[in-house]
């Protein structure tokens, strides 16, 4: 039976995100001891059956399979989809899914799957980019190979970005226009793109933007560029939202 190694510790961060749940189990608990005795006992198992997950918390592999325990949920990737892991600013319930910039946390990208979002794996961005060094190396047999950057970088180079991203919507709102102004041929594509649009624009900031957005934008431009419908000028308005996006 194939050895399983961890690859990614849990962090300060992530226990401390878990213990702030613990205690607010605890708290419930506490309150509703008396008046809701079944709640109580649901809320102090929740309690401790996240304590038990965050000793278990981290990313291992056993050669076959990336394994890759969270708070609440295990995932599983076969090494042979992973394709790339990434470093991306953290985004979660702790900062409301808004892209940080001072911590970080891993994203294995696959072949045959949208990116695996791995956000317990939050830390120090050095911490992060460490650990992504270490699962590639394992994963894809490529030892100090550099892990491919997210959106670290300064807030000058963060904010150029914000705005070459702003360009690039205002692209796809001029090639694409409002889908209440479509041609039946061409009301399904502005529709999309509509959502394109407001996925992005709904995690763009000042100086940086949301994982959930930059994901959800880079499949909803892969998905406009997949249709076979689209005239020259839509195509390269998505294929350069694309590209930007790819840069974050």
């Amino acid at each position: 039976m194939p050895t399983r190694r961890r690859l990614v510790r849990t962090g300060p961060v992530a226990r401390l995100l878990g213990a702030y749940w613990v205690g607010m189990c605890a708290l419930a608990v506490a309150l509703e001891a008396d008046d809701a005795p079944v709640a109580a006992a649901a809320a102090g198992a929740a309690g401790m059956a996240l304590v038990v997950r965050m000793t278990r918390m981290g990313v291992f592999s056993d050669g076959r399979d990336l394994r890759c325990v969270s708070w609440l949920v295990t995932r599983r990737v076969p090494v042979a989809d992973v394709t790339a892991v990434a470093v991306v600013g953290y985004s979660g319930f702790a900062n409301r899914f808004s892209r940080s910039g001072m911590l970080s946390m891993l994203v294995v990208e696959r072949a045959s799957a949208r990116p695996l979002v791995l956000r317990g794996t939050v830390a120090r961005a050095a911490t992060v980019a460490r650990a992504a060094r270490d699962v590639e190396a394992v994963v894809l047999g490529a030892a100090g190979a550099p892990c491919r950057p997210g959106p670290r970088g300064t807030r000058a180079d963060a904010k150029a970005l914000a705005h070459e991203t702003r360009a690039a919507l205002a692209a796809v709102d001029a090639a694409f226009g409002s889908p209440a102004d479509a041609t039946d041929a061409g009301f399904e594509a502005a529709v999309e793109a509509d959502a394109l649009q407001a996925s992005v624009t709904g995690g763009l900031g000042r100086s940086g933007m949301g994982t959930s957005a930059v994901l959800s934008g880079k499949e909803s431009c892969r998905a406009l560029l997949g249709r076979t419908d689209l005239p020259p000028a839509q195509r390269e308005a998505v294929a350069g939202m694309l590209a930007v996006l790819e840069r974050w």
